[in-house]
């Protein structure tokens, strides 16, 4: 019962709200010099005017207004939400989903605001008439409209920045379907700058419209910047490296790398420095411009590895063995599947040893197998040396002690 007689005095209360409305409309109308009843559209005088407008123009302008509304919605609701967007999601193109995002993200109030505009079109309305005198409704509406969509372009340049790092992704995708990994961590780095610069275009567009000089602004805010350059040079020095980095790519993330006497896995580029994970476990912190300044050596990007050896023999060796050690070696060389031979010669005569030269290509570029290849390689050519006898050098000193004790002998001695 409490709940039903609750009802009831909200229901009287809204028809009594209703009218009091009504009546303060019909008597502003009335004092305007219109009469007649707004509920009764048989007594509407169509050419009375109103604010410079007749009653018929305002209903045109009016009109358009709703329409557009009305068929934006339409349009949104079962076009872009329904049929469109199940469309864009089977299809692999970024475009389609794109347009569907951007006109997803239109906001009821820029719309309305956008209708009213063009709605006012059909209504004489007052304007400045001259640059420095006070503005009209026309001009106010459109300043406010240039906001409107300014602040709808700011939110909806999120979505902008987000499809073209999509895209970005997307075209350097690797062929076994991989993100490359620099560009997919560098990521926030775009995000931020493509923010800023959008956000800063759309700003000074805007103030452009709605009559600001932007000339002078820019102006103060060149010379602001070069201030800010020369105080932040090294900031931007490794902000602008990063990029480069970026694109040019002389080095991604997973590369193996070495800089100077510092050498590590790259493991991310960031927008001032590079990290690098050193073999013995700690973390390289790199400033770009700096890293880009040094001779960078990529290892990851190595399809074969040239390995040099020098073998040392014994001074007694016959000739006729040091000819068969080429063969001996190329053989042993040639035994590893993933080794090519390209030489061995004899080098040199050395301080105590007779050295060869032995150069051949390891197939892959995976370190481990490098040493693994060298490794059993030399184990195996100890073996062929020794069924041989062939013997390795190692280093000797030979000392000649003479004893000048008794004149006119010779006790000349060696020592070895």
């Amino acid at each position: 019962m409490m709940l039903q007689d609750t009802t009831t005095q909200l229901v009287q209360d809204a028809a009594a709200s209703s009218e009091a409305i009504r009546t303060a409309m019909q008597t502003g109308l009335t004092a305007r010099g219109l009469k007649f009843d707004l509920l009764d559209v048989t007594t509407w005088q169509w050419d009375a005017v109103l604010w410079n407008n007749s009653l018929r123009t305002w209903a045109v302008a009016i009109s358009i207004a709703v329409v557009i509304q009305l068929v934006f919605w339409l349009f949104r609701k079962f076009v872009i939400l329904g049929r469109a967007r199940k469309l864009a999601s089977k299809s692999a193109s970024l475009v389609d989903d794109f347009v569907v995002d951007l006109v997803s993200d239109a906001r009821y109030w820029w719309v309305a605001t956008l209708s009213i505009v063009a709605g006012s079109k059909v209504l004489t309305l007052s304007a400045r008439t001259t640059p420095d005198g006070p503005p009209g409704v026309t001009d106010r509406l459109h300043t406010f409209a240039v906001i409107v969509t300014a602040l709808q372009l700011l939110i909806t340049s999120r979505i902008i920045v987000q499809y073209a790092i999509q895209s970005l992704l997307k075209r350097t995708t690797h062929a076994d379907g991989t993100v490359d990994e620099t560009v997919n961590t560098s990521t926030s780095v775009l995000r931020v700058v493509g923010m800023v610069v959008l956000c800063s275009i759309i700003l000074l567009l805007a103030l452009e419209n709605i009559g600001l000089r932007v000339s002078p602004l820019l102006t103060g805010l060149g010379i602001g910047g070069i201030a800010i350059a020369l105080a932040a040079q090294n900031i931007l020095g490794d902000l602008f490296a990063s990029f480069i980095i970026i694109f040019d790519k002389p080095f991604v993330v997973g590369d193996y790398i070495t800089a100077g006497d510092k050498s590590g896995t790259v493991e991310k580029i960031g927008v001032k420095t590079t990290r690098v994970r050193a073999l013995s476990g700690e973390q390289l912190v790199f400033g770009n411009s700096s890293l880009l300044g040094s001779t960078v050596q990529n290892f990851k990007r190595m399809q074969e590895r040239r390995v040099t050896a020098t073998y040392g023999f014994t001074y007694d060796t016959p000739a006729v063995k040091l000819r068969a050690i080429p063969d001996l070696v190329k053989a042993a060389v040639e035994r590893h599947k993933l080794a090519r031979f390209e030489r061995c010669h004899f080098k040199q005569f050395g301080a105590f040893s007779l050295d060869f030269e032995l150069v051949y290509w390891v197939t892959s570029p995976d370190y481990t197998i490098h040493k693994d290849i060298q490794h059993a390689l030399n184990i195996e050519l100890v073996e062929v040396f020794a069924e041989h006898n062939i013997e390795f050098a190692f280093p000797t000193q030979v000392e000649i002690v003479k004893d000048y004790s008794r004149p006119g002998e010779d006790k000349d001695s060696k020592r070895g």
